[in-house]
């Protein structure tokens, strides 16, 4: 063999090693991603206000792992005729639509109390709100209606009617981004993986998960399952992903967490 053969056969050699030290392998330990720009996944849990000329109205939003919403709040209202005010629950729920993310909300008031021409009157109410979140505006926009009974205890009577469909529109808290990250720890077993994840929204929330899976030399690709560890919040995400010493690169996601479904792929 020629000289040049020799050093030919030895830049072969040296290229391919260079290819197989820059080929994924298995992960191993903590690893760490932002899923910003890629999918959002919001919880919209906050305190809310609103005012108008006439009213204003102030609660508090809780949001679980499966996207239900609870809470409370208070209701004033003043149109210089009548005169009401009112404690409210709130129940609801926010999940996926295709891309868009939807936001049901049950406001119940069942002890209002007033005047109409400065005569004691009490009332009840059921209001519902469905909206839609705008990401850009930073809002819930879309409509409410609802029912509405008042009681003039002085004539022994009761009033109810329906309140009209009418738009409607709140603007998200200052920490309502949809913004979060992904911590994964994982222990190899030949080919298969066991591990640990969270889910770590950006308002401090966190969701625990188990992590399962298997890698493949033949794609180089890593594929995850990652499941709600609390059974009452059911949760599932499947994951495909290159490793790279301790850095972690998400190719594919596709799954449901609290309450909305994620999916993108890397093209």
């Amino acid at each position: 063999m020629n000289s040049l053969i020799k050093i030919k056969a030895m830049l072969c050699v040296v290229l391919g090693l260079m290819s197989l030290a820059v080929r994924a392998e298995m992960g191993s330990g903590s690893f760490s991603n932002d899923f910003t720009g890629l999918v959002n996944l919001w919880d919209i849990s906050g305190t809310y206000s609103q005012s108008g000329a006439i009213g204003s109205e102030t609660y508090t939003i809780v949001m679980d792992a499966n996207g239900a919403l609870t809470g409370d709040g208070t209701f004033d209202y003043n149109d210089g005729v009548g005169i009401l005010s009112a404690n409210f629950t709130i129940g609801g729920q926010v999940k996926s639509a295709g891309s868009s993310l939807k936001v049901t909300l049950l406001l119940t008031i069942t002890s209002g109390t007033g005047t109409v021409q400065g005569i004691p009157v009490t009332f009840k109410a059921a209001l519902k709100d469905t909206f839609t979140l705008d990401p850009n505006s930073h809002e819930l926009i879309g409509k409410s209606g609802g029912k509405l009974s008042v009681t003039i205890p002085s004539l022994g009577r009761t009033i109810s009617h329906g309140v009209p469909s009418s738009p409607a529109a709140v603007d998200l808290g200052p920490g309502v981004d949809g913004i979060w990250g992904l911590s994964l720890t994982l222990a190899p077993n030949g080919t298969v993986y066991s591990g640990t994840a969270t889910i770590n929204l950006s308002n401090g929330k966190s969701f625990d998960l188990n992590a399962t899976g298997a890698y493949s030399s033949k794609t180089d690709l890593s594929k995850l399952t990652l499941t709600g560890s609390d059974p009452n919040f059911p949760m599932n995400l499947n994951l495909v992903a290159s490793f790279n010493g301790t850095n972690i690169s998400i190719q594919g996601l596709k799954g449901k967490a609290v309450g909305q479904k994620l999916k993108f792929v890397v093209n």
